[in-house]
């Protein structure tokens, strides 16, 4: 093996004979591209943190809760909340209002407006009439029982 050796820092490069290059302690160069690159993918919209707070999240999809406009009934059995869902990769994200029944343990989804995460703009709005809105029951291990225990911890 010839060649050229960067001993002062975390970049080791040789160079063997047919021209190749093998890199050791790459790891920080990795973690520096990871970086850049995963701030540029999900730059185009990102939930103010001081407002929304996280719930969920995986390789498609994340949720979070928006803290400022929880309303609960003057009986405390029936909150209304929004929650907005990010989807990086169709670039889009949606605003959505629900209200949580207490005592029936029951979802139902009042509001949707989907947006354009690049330019922010509305691409479709929906508002189901009032028979239309149906409650649905709380399905265990999903966002709707962790919310459902944000919402009423025993």
């Amino acid at each position: 093996m010839a060649g050229l050796s960067y001993k002062t820092g975390e970049i080791s490069l040789y160079y063997l004979s047919n021209g190749a290059v093998i890199m050791k302690k790459v790891m920080p160069l990795l973690l520096v591209l990871l970086i850049l690159f995963t701030s540029t993918c999900f730059a185009a919209y990102e939930p103010d943190p001081n407002r929304w707070i996280w719930i969920s999240s995986d390789d498609e999809i994340g949720a979070f809760l928006d803290k400022e406009t929880i309303e609960y009934s003057a009986d405390g059995i029936v909150v209304d909340f929004w929650l907005c869902y990010v989807y990086p990769k169709d670039k889009q994200y949606a605003i959505v209002n629900h209200i949580i029944n207490k005592s029936e343990k029951t979802l139902t989804l009042t509001h949707i407006s989907i947006y354009n995460a690049d330019t922010r703009k509305l691409i479709e709005s929906y508002t189901p009439k009032s028979w239309e809105q149906e409650a649905e029951r709380i399905i265990p291990d999903t966002n709707g029982e962790i919310l459902y225990r944000y919402f009423f911890p025993k």
